[in-house]
């Protein structure tokens, strides 16, 4: 398992466990259930991914960077066009920007 996979499985499960705590962190006092929800969805999705990446690298690098490609993406919009959830969408972006291109960086696939 790759350093950049790793971190994956343990933000997606950080976020499955403790998504009252992550939105806290992040300013998201009292978050609606529908945020939470979506935090825990996010988090099983990165531990899922984790799997995938850890069980048959080399043809999953890419499948897994477009989602999270798809995932900035959406974010940078919710960012655009929402004072409320501002921060969390710019974080969460620059999250699957490091995530996405830390899963095709040559070089990391496990022997």
């Amino acid at each position: 398992m790759t350093a950049s996979t790793a971190a994956r499985a343990l933000l997606g499960l950080v976020l499955v466990a403790w998504p009252d705590t992550v939105l806290d962190a992040l300013d998201e006092s009292d978050p609606p259930p529908l945020t939470r929800r979506a935090a825990r969805a996010l988090g099983v999705r990165h531990l899922l991914e984790a799997v995938a990446l850890t069980v048959r690298p080399s043809p999953t690098r890419r499948f897994v960077a477009s989602f999270d490609l798809l995932h900035g993406a959406s974010m940078v919009g919710l960012a655009f066009g929402s004072r409320r959830y501002r921060r969390i969408a710019v974080l969460a972006a620059s999250a699957a920007a490091v995530l996405g291109l830390s899963s095709v960086v040559p070089g990391q696939e496990t022997p």
